[in-house]
């Protein structure tokens, strides 16, 4: 798996449960994470990902640590899809704590109009079923993905 996949399923999975999660680009300052997650409420972390296998380098390290120091959480060493996964059900508990909100629902429109809805338990494997319906159901187009939403 590449990064630019785990950076997909990451910012997509943010998405999904209300945030955003934007590349997070410093000029003058070299080591910051790559991306920056800002959830409802104001709730504001960073994200590093990298190749699997890969570290980060010392500089990043640096920049990480003065981050936590001010208080925000760093997910470091995100290069896995279960790396990601483990992020947004961190997000999803600061989000919903006492366990409401659970679980997700795909939902899209094909064929001018008939429409196909599944449940999942994460919203990693919601995104990963639309990318195989736009592979079985040529006419679906990203237009046509209704939804993708907390239960």
């Amino acid at each position: 798996m590449r990064e630019a996949d785990i950076e997909k399923r990451l910012t997509r999975g943010i998405k999904s449960i209300g945030g955003r999660c934007w590349k997070f680009i410093s000029p003058g300052l070299a080591g910051v994470p790559d991306r920056i997650i800002l959830l409802p409420g104001g709730r504001i972390a960073f994200a590093e990902l990298k190749a699997p296998g890969e570290k980060e380098r010392p500089l990043q390290e640096w920049v990480q640590d003065q981050l936590r120091r001010l208080g925000f959480t760093v997910y470091s060493t995100l290069d896995s899809p279960e790396a990601v996964d483990q992020v947004l059900a961190d997000c999803q508990m600061a989000l919903h704590p006492d366990g409401d909100g659970s679980g997700y629902e795909a939902s899209a429109v094909i064929d001018g109009g008939r429409q196909i809805t599944h449940s999942f338990e994460t919203a990693a494997e919601a995104w990963d079923c639309i990318d195989v319906w736009k592979d079985v159901f040529p006419e679906m187009h990203s237009a046509a993905v209704r939804s993708l939403t907390i239960r």
